[in-house]
């Protein structure tokens, strides 16, 4: 049950070169894969604690930076917490997360994925964190902060499976999913209304590649169901 930071199946694990920040202060980066991470720091850093992962979120005390763009390998899960114990920090996930898979055959090659919420949310930039109950807030208007990008150069030989951190609170329009091939063609779907919690994993059901984003009912239907079911979902600590 102790948090861990990637995704591989149903096993999760810190990772080599992960590295937190406790009250300001940046952690030496672990140097192996661990069920436990032990992270240390060059200057005293005393309690109460207030930390995040991975470091490079962190901007100031109150703020927090939610990347616009992200790797297609990337599933690192975005953490917080509080702790007035010595030596001790459990972290909590800040976000909950999409996993998008998208299956096809070794001609089509993914270059890009961009997610989308319908009715204009911010979900990466600046947000306000409340360390107490890791609570995260938007403070941005820009459109940049609107859009979730993931840069691909995947094959579709294999599936290609993306985990997006999306931040927790209601989506009343749901979300946008685009995504481009290596010739600028586009599929896109769209999920219906979303509440999503900090800490879980909504997996959207598998989509094939077809030109121009339009499915057939029959398609549109399972993926609706799918994602208004909530099935399956994962609780992080």
């Amino acid at each position: 049950p102790a948090t861990k930071t990637a995704i591989d199946g149903v096993k999760v694990s810190w990772t080599a070169g992960d590295a937190i920040v406790v009250n300001g202060a940046t952690s030496s980066p672990l140097t192996e894969a661990s069920a436990v991470g032990s992270f240390s720091f060059a200057e005293i850093v005393s309690t109460p604690y207030e930390g995040v992962y991975p470091a490079s979120i962190y901007k100031d005390a109150q703020t927090v930076t939610l990347p616009s763009e992200r790797s297609a390998d990337s599933q690192t899960v975005i953490l917080g917490g509080r702790s007035e114990t010595e030596g001790q920090l459990q972290f909590s996930s800040l976000t909950a997360m999409l996993k998008v898979t998208v299956v096809g055959t070794a001609e089509t090659v993914v270059k890009k994925v961009v997610v989308a919420g319908l009715g204009g949310e911010q979900i990466v930039g600046d947000f306000t964190i409340d360390y107490s109950t890791l609570a995260l807030t938007g403070i941005s208007e820009a459109d940049a902060d609107k859009v979730l990008t993931v840069n691909c150069d995947v094959s579709l030989a294999e599936p290609l499976l993306l985990y997006l951190p999306v931040p927790a609170g209601e989506y009343p329009r749901g979300f946008k999913v685009t995504v481009t091939d290596q010739n600028g063609d586009i599929m896109t779907r769209n999920t219906s209304a979303r509440t999503l919690a900090a800490g879980q994993l909504r997996a959207m059901p598998a989509v094939s590649w077809k030109v121009n984003g339009i499915a057939d009912a029959a398609d549109f239907a399972a993926f609706a169901e799918a994602v208004n079911s909530g099935a399956p979902t994962l609780q992080w600590e």
